[in-house]
């Protein structure tokens, strides 16, 4: 008897550490690579407001739909992330300058393909915002 609740005080122990290990957050990348990666890390969630929070100012005022009727941007990100399939994002290259860069990285699917793209970004309050994707 004594040895069961040894052993299920030892599991309520060991569940509460990994419990509160969990809800730890991992350090995220900064930087402009990081910038992109959460991005992409956003939309492969279906988070599309996380993701749209990631974008400059200027971006984002191309993106405001007056008449709010459409989800372009969902449609968008849909395609982009082929419904939510994105295995990895590798940055290639990045080239940072005073407030701005621009980062070169390919987008990997789970069904084997990839895609290259490219962003511009700024800084906005001492965060890194992306321009639009090409």
């Amino acid at each position: 008897m004594r040895r069961s609740v040894a052993w299920r005080g030892l599991a309520a122990i060991v569940f509460a550490a990994t419990l509160v290990s969990g809800c730890a957050s991992a350090p995220t990348e900064e930087g402009p690579a990081g910038a992109v990666r959460q991005f992409y890390d956003r939309l492969n969630r279906g988070d599309h407001a996380g993701a749209k929070a990631l974008y400059s100012a200027e971006a984002l005022g191309f993106l405001d739909d007056p008449g709010g009727s459409s989800d372009g941007f969902g449609d968008w990100a849909n395609g982009e992330t082929k419904r939510r399939s994105v295995a990895e994002v590798r940055v290639v290259s990045t080239e940072e300058r005073e407030g701005a860069a621009d980062v070169q990285f390919d987008v990997h699917y789970r069904d084997g393909s990839s895609v290259s793209r490219r962003v511009s970004l700024v800084q906005e309050s001492g965060a890194w915002k992306l321009g639009f994707i090409s």
